[in-house]
């Protein structure tokens, strides 16, 4: 699903499954071991539209790290907003990820 469409609402498209390759952006302690912040676009050789990804257990991302390439399949749970390092705040698609898997490493 192009992102455009899926940030566009997010939770009307709740509980329909879809599968993005992306880039680790954050998954450290301000995040928690069972969500990270992925980028699913890469148009330009940089990763952008970031994307929640919910993990049903700590031990699904055991080895990911922030810049490696995942891939992940799940539902659609709806729209998530976190707060960001500047102090602001950010809404971004939602998605329970049932499968998760290393693509590539990125360090």
């Amino acid at each position: 699903m192009p992102y455009p469409n899926f940030v566009k609402d997010p939770t009307g498209l709740a509980g329909q499954c879809i599968t993005y390759q992306a880039q680790v952006f954050q998954y450290d302690s301000w995040t928690g071991l069972t969500t990270m912040l992925v980028n699913v676009t890469n148009p330009y050789g940089y990763w952008e539209d970031t994307v929640q990804v919910d993990l049903p257990s700590a031990s699904l991302g055991a080895n990911i790290v922030q810049n490696d390439i995942v891939q992940f399949w799940g539902p659609v749970i709806g729209a998530s907003t976190y707060d960001t390092a500047t102090g602001g705040s950010n809404t971004v698609p939602e998605v329970q990820a049932r499968y998760l898997t290393l693509t590539s490493s990125g360090n």
